[in-house]
């Protein structure tokens, strides 16, 4: 019942952000939302609070994912299929190569293994957050089409290296076939 809660109260932030996002458009949706989050951190349900990750996957990322994938041109991600991969892959392993091996060269507590792990949360980019931080600025539609079908398969990509970070820590050892263990 906790979990239905604290579900409901982000739920009651999202709404609020964009409330706010709908009476000064001039900040970019995201950053209202980053907001929010900071200000939860004040509350108590939120100082030891532990979302069960199986239900942030199945409850926030998989429908926000599947909107976007609706919203998505079909057209224009073919005739960009290489292009958008080549983003969505090599940023994100780029991302999580230097956030890891930086985290781990600053903070020695942390193990290699965790550091590519923590790289590999920050890494994705959300397409919402996208559209909203791009909102104002004028871009080609072929590259606004570009940076959101990126932005839906990076999501992928950190996933896969999420995975491959933690198999690490828990084995020791590091390999690409035994990534989903």
């Amino acid at each position: 019942m906790e979990a239905v809660f604290a579900i409901v109260l982000l739920l009651g932030a999202v709404v609020a952000a964009n409330i706010l996002y709908g009476l000064y458009s001039k900040i970019p949706l995201a950053f209202y939302q980053i907001g929010m989050g900071l200000l939860f951190t004040l509350l108590p349900l939120y100082h030891h609070y532990q979302l069960d990750p199986s239900i942030f996957l199945y409850a926030i990322i998989t429908p926000l994912m599947f909107n976007d994938a609706q919203n998505t041109s079909r057209r224009s991600l073919s005739r960009n299929l290489g292009t958008t991969l080549s983003l969505a892959i090599t940023l994100v392993v780029v991302t999580v190569l230097v956030l890891g091996f930086s985290i781990h060269a600053l903070l020695p507590l942390f193990t290699l293994p965790l550091a590519f792990a923590l790289g590999a949360i920050v890494s994705p980019t959300d397409a919402v957050a996208v559209k909203s931080i791009t909102a104002s600025i004028s871009l080609p539609k072929r590259i606004m089409n570009t940076l959101e079908n990126e932005s839906l398969f990076n999501d992928a990509t950190g996933i896969v290296a999420l995975a491959l970070s933690l198999a690490a820590f828990r084995t020791g050892h590091f390999s690409l076939g035994q990534g989903d263990h």
